[in-house]
């Protein structure tokens, strides 16, 4: 739609070219500058959340308008023009306007930095505090100011949402800092409704005025989160998902040891991703399978300390058990929830998924049918396992 507005304009502006003075010229390109320097901003600065966002689309459909209109006066003030003359126009206004605009979006990201320390300063006072910056889809701590500036503080952008905010500023010292984040629109740090953000910097006074030059030497293995500090070995490649319904951390070591870690890009026959949820998140009792339209499951007694389901998936067809079953071991709590849950298909090398809950956090991994039988074990080194990366 876009485009064809665009192709109208062009049309009509050839049609009347020799019915509008020369002077269109510079009233098209004024009327066009709105729309190009309102999408400049949305794009460099990667407009927030604020209030003022809201207004953001509106506005630049004016613009748009507006810039339908320059485009109009410009190609009729421009057709009437000799064909030197013109040809220097139009090779000189685009580097003109690359100059010009390179200038402004030179000095506009030099300022930032500015903005950034004089916010951190102000609002941390006389505490230490430190500042994370966005780094593809995860935070970096920030190792000089020229990280604050509009060019390289901003977060990914995609589809219009952003995979971080554009930088972190923690307040303390403690595993529960206070967190705030950049917002281009406010020149200044807010404060986050939330704390479930990972820290990766070390705090101190005066963090951004007192960068010491030196080669800095980034751990993200260590970090603050969910009142937490976690130092974690690199071989587990550990990732933290922040945005996510519950605060959780995955990373990769396999059954039934959990010692021998795979390189990245190994192939395993176990599946060595591990996902460990910081909350109770109702997946043992929702992934225990009940007889209804889909499933038959039928009581099988008990085996390896666990009560036994086997079930056959019907789907909307007829209920009968023509399929190869699956089995669902388990146990309850005292409350009667399910406290472990692990689901193994009656498939020759197939894997098991196991979930269970311990301490209010939730741990998924999978293992190999025979390792069935020492699942307690499994849970406990697995908790034994995460509960070190805990300092």
């Amino acid at each position: 739609m876009t485009y064809l507005l665009i192709a109208i304009a062009i049309l009509l502006g050839s049609f009347f070219a020799r019915k509008i003075p020369a002077f269109s010229i510079p009233t098209g390109l004024l009327f066009m500058t709105p729309f190009v320097w309102g999408m400049t901003e949305d794009y460099f600065r990667s407009r927030d959340n604020s209030v003022g966002a809201m207004f953001v689309p509106a506005i630049l459909f004016v613009f748009f308008v507006l810039a339908l209109m320059g485009a109009f006066l410009f190609i009729s003030g421009m057709r009437r023009l000799k064909p030197k003359l013109r040809a220097a126009l139009l090779f000189g206004l685009p580097l003109l306007t690359i100059i010009i605009g390179g200038i402004f979006f030179l000095r506009w990201s030099q300022a930032n930095i500015d903005h950034v320390i004089k916010s951190a300063e102000k609002i941390a006072g006389n505490e230490p505090y430190c500042i994370d910056v966005s780094s593809g889809n995860d935070y970096k701590e920030a190792t000089s100011q020229s990280d604050f500036s509009g060019y390289r503080m901003r977060a990914p952008h995609s589809w219009g949402w952003y995979a971080t905010h554009h930088a972190i500023l923690a307040i303390g010292s403690g595993v529960q800092p206070e967190i705030y984040h950049w917002s281009y629109n406010n020149k200044s740090f807010i404060k986050k409704s939330s704390n479930q953000t990972p820290v990766y910097c070390t705090p101190r006074l005066h963090f951004a005025t007192a960068f010491s030059g030196e080669q800095h030497v980034e751990q993200l293995n260590r970090f603050r989160f969910v009142g937490m500090y976690f130092s974690i070995p690199p071989i587990y490649r550990a990732k933290v998902f922040s945005y996510s319904s519950t605060p959780s951390i995955t990373f990769y070591a396999t059954a039934p040891i959990f010692e021998n870690v795979p390189k990245v890009g190994q192939a395993n026959a176990i599946n060595s991703h591990i996902e460990l949820n910081f909350a109770d998140t109702k997946r043992t009792d929702a992934w225990l399978t009940k007889d209804g339209p889909a499933y038959i499951v039928e009581e099988s007694g008990e085996e390896y300390g666990l009560k036994k389901h086997t079930k056959w998936y019907v789907g909307s067809g007829q209920r009968n058990k023509s399929r190869t079953p699956n089995f669902d071991y388990f146990e309850l709590s005292g409350d009667g929830r399910v406290s472990t849950i692990i689901s193994c298909p009656d498939i020759e090398k197939a894997q098991c998924l196991h979930a269970f809950r311990d301490g209010g956090w939730t741990y998924t991994f999978h293992h190999s049918p025979v390792d069935l039988a020492h699942w307690k074990g499994m849970q406990e080194k697995l908790v034994s396992l995460t509960r070190s990366f805990i300092k």
